[in-house]
């Protein structure tokens, strides 16, 4: 459970660090990769802070990129990060 709690932690500084979209920027294709691959988390950020969780200003590329990486990459991310730990709790749960 320790894991879990820090893996989410890492998580979210990583989104926060990564890509902490301004809103008066105007944001390309590369940009609309990395925010779609923390889409989950700037969501989450976006209920509790000011946080955008997609730019307002930005390229059609980057919109393209964006939902790419929003449906591919962060599952998998997700999966790398977070879901393993998951699934180490419910095998040493069902162990016991």
């Amino acid at each position: 459970m320790k894991r879990l709690i820090i893996s989410v932690v890492v998580y979210f500084c990583a989104a926060w660090l990564l890509c902490d979209i301004e809103p008066d920027k105007t944001y390309t294709w590369y940009s609309g990769i990395w925010h779609g691959m923390f889409f989950i988390v700037n969501i989450i950020r976006s209920m509790f802070t000011d946080a955008l969780f997609k730019a307002t200003d930005y390229t059609t590329a980057y919109n393209v990129f964006y939902w790419i990486s929003a449906i591919f990459a962060s599952p998998i991310v997700y999966e790398s990060m977070i879901g393993k730990e998951i699934g180490a709790i419910i095998k040493s749960s069902e162990d016991k």
